[in-house]
């Protein structure tokens, strides 16, 4: 298991200079961000192709960048990428804090009473999070899911957001090319 934190850290940089600068829209009124289907396809495919090539590509295994390039993978940015573990800083106080989904998968809602992760919980990254994620971007949460967790086994399943400067993330052993997380 490799750390590669600061390559994903530049992909997070390299995304939010393109939308803030380049893609971001708006409406004659000032009033927010005008998006189109067309604009949406291709931020999706931006960023998936400079997570490759920024964070993916340097890890030593070629298999980690076909995976997340696969065209079969249209889950992408909603679904886990299943060898990008995040794993919780270690920190004095028990645990991170996070942000919790308040049912399994995604809700939309982050409520649920659990309200911090451990190092040692199974974490599995989809993607950087923004609440109002209408205008520009900061990317300050990582999107993870839950697939398990030794001190709350009952948010096994759900999504969860953590603050980039609490975690860290690992790349595991090589995927196969269709390989997906169970949601």
């Amino acid at each position: 298991m490799e750390n590669i934190t600061p390559k994903v850290l530049q992909y997070r940089e390299a995304a939010r200079l393109i939308w803030n600068g380049f893609l971001r829209e708006e409406d004659d009124l000032g009033a927010g961000p005008v998006s189109d289907d067309l604009l949406d396809d291709c931020w999706t495919a931006l960023k998936r192709d400079l997570l490759a090539a920024l964070a993916l590509r340097g890890t030593g295994n070629d298999d980690h960048a076909r995976a997340l390039l696969d065209p079969q993978r249209s889950t992408m940015w909603t679904r886990p990428i299943p060898f990008l573990r995040v794993a919780a800083r270690d920190v004095p106080a028990p645990g991170v804090p996070a942000w919790v989904s308040r049912t399994p998968g995604h809700s939309g809602y982050w409520d649920h009473a659990v309200n911090r992760l451990d190092r040692g919980d199974d974490l599995r990254f989809i993607d950087f999070f923004d609440f109002g994620e209408a205008g520009y971007i900061d990317f300050k949460y990582f999107h993870v899911a839950v697939v398990s967790s030794k001190n709350h086994p009952e948010i096994a399943g759900h999504e969860a957001l953590i603050e980039v400067q609490y975690a860290e993330v690992f790349v595991d052993d090589p995927p196969t090319a269709s390989q997906d997380a169970p949601a």
